[in-house]
């Protein structure tokens, strides 16, 4: 047992001196290079059996050498055989940082090296490290260099949103008119979303283009970015790019295709692909209410859709949706045998006659569910407004003009202007600056008024 535990210590004893002795030597070495003491390097280099295979915090020595500037030092180990060796750069680590980037780049790296065949420009910029994007730009990256998809970092910090990067890419000379493979300028990326647009009037550049606008208008729609949508189709005048579909009237799209038909006069019909009112609300109920919104005329055309009729209304209630289309309940369908919708719907539905009856009373308020009635909207909102912190307040006068005070930098301020009901709203026309502002009324009660500016939602209350 005593020589088994004596070999042990032994064997522990030689493995701790010869690791003791190598770290000694790496460092003493190191140190020898620094001074250049050529006589003490060729001394230690005897206790070497590879001159190459010695390192000191993880670089040879012939390297270490050359990054302090050792030059006689440097030599005379080339002379004993020390080979320069490329260090592997890892442009993901080192692209975390300015210094990362000098490291790389002093050691091997090159910029027009690339991530996962990602420019370096656009690897730190999809990441929002502007610091490290502008060390790219210092140490000579062309700011117009393009990605796969043909972009500039301009169109990376636009999709990112980034105020920062947008203004380094734009004072490092970046060109603002390239195109992306997608017919895209960075300007049509930020028009695509409301976040963006605010984005892009902060940054005083040149007005977008009408191709821009244009542009942005399908990107809006990709992203079911109502709010960006509806502002574009009015920078626009109702001009788009957007390509019509079936796939627009689905729930997560209702409001979508509801403001291209407002503001792009879209008909209701491109939305239905050759499709009946029954057929769609077969699928979707809900569509059918948009549908009437659009002004889609609900009428039953055929027995087809008097059997999906029949078999709808034995689980939902028709009538309001019908009473919203314009669908009296005395419309005879002479073609059809058909002497009433309301005697139709009584004899084939599980709902009783009064309950019938009840909701016509509900006509005016679900013919509104989707948008308040225009004439509703003229008549309830002449006088004053105000928004529940009290901060904001509008006087709109029966005479189409308004008074518009708000609370900025402590202090009260009022502008002035007209309003006119448009369609979804109310447009207001500010006096002297010309400037036009559009306020989208989701719903509207004689007491309460909520919707959103392109700034966010608001509620206001009658005063």
């Amino acid at each position: 047992m005593h020589k088994i535990l004596g070999s042990f210590v032994v064997v522990l004893l030689m493995f701790w001196c010869s690791t003791s002795f190598a770290n000694s030597t790496e460092e003493k070495l190191a140190q020898a290079i620094l001074d250049e003491n050529i006589v003490r390097i060729n001394v230690l280099l005897r206790q070497v059996d590879d001159i190459n295979a010695v390192r000191y915090k993880g670089k040879a020595l012939l390297n270490f050498a050359q990054e302090n500037g050792k030059k006689d030092a440097a030599e005379f180990l080339i002379s004993r055989g020390a080979i320069e060796q490329k260090i592997e750069i890892n442009w993901v680590n080192s692209l975390v940082s300015p210094a990362g980037v000098k490291f790389a780049l002093s050691n091997g790296g090159s910029l027009q090296d690339q991530v996962n065949n990602v420019p370096l420009l656009h690897f730190a910029a999809n990441l929002n490290r502007v610091s490290v994007v502008h060390e790219l730009l210092k140490q000579g990256a062309k700011p117009n260099t393009l990605d796969g998809s043909g972009r500039t970092i301009l169109h990376v910090f636009a999709r990112i949103r980034s105020n920062q990067g947008l203004l380094l890419a734009i004072n490092n000379q970046t060109r603002e008119s390239i195109k992306d493979n997608n017919g895209l300028t960075y300007k049509s990326v930020l028009l695509g979303s409301a976040t963006g647009q605010n984005l892009l009037s902060r940054l005083n550049r040149p007005a977008a283009s009408q191709s821009e606008y244009l542009t942005a208008t399908q990107l809006a729609a990709n992203a079911r970015d109502s709010r960006a949508l509806r502002y574009l189709l009015l920078a626009t005048k109702g001009k788009h790019r957007i390509k019509i579909n079936p796939n627009l009237l689905t729930p997560q799209n209702f409001e979508i295709a509801l403001i291209l038909n407002r503001y792009a006069k879209v008909k209701a019909e491109r939305f239905i692909a050759g499709k009946s009112f029954y057929q769609v609300i077969n699928d979707n109920f809900d569509a059918g209410y948009y549908l009437v919104a659009m002004g889609f005329n609900p009428t039953p055309k055929t027995q087809k859709d008097l059997n999906i009729m029949a078999d709808l209304c034995q689980t939902h209630d028709l009538m309001p949706m019908l009473s919203a289309g314009g669908v009296t309940t005395e419309l005879s369908l002479a073609q059809l045998q058909v002497n009433s919708i309301f005697d139709f719907l009584i004899q084939n539905c599980s709902a009783d006659q009064d309950m019938m009856l009840n909701q016509l009373s509900a006509q005016e308020e679900l013919a509104s569910k989707i948008i308040p009635d225009d004439l509703i909207l003229q008549g309830y909102l002449p006088g004053a407004w105000q928004s529940s912190d009290k901060k904001i307040s509008y006087q709109f006068n029966s005479d189409n003009t308004f008074v518009h005070t708000f609370t900025s930098s402590g202090s009260k301020k009022s502008v002035e202007g007209n309003w006119e009901v448009v369609p979804a709203g109310v447009e207001l026309k500010f006096a002297g600056s010309g400037a036009t502002e559009f306020l989208m009324v989701s719903s509207l009660t004689e007491e309460k008024l909520k919707g959103d500016f392109g700034w966010g939602k608001y509620q206001l209350e009658k005063m």
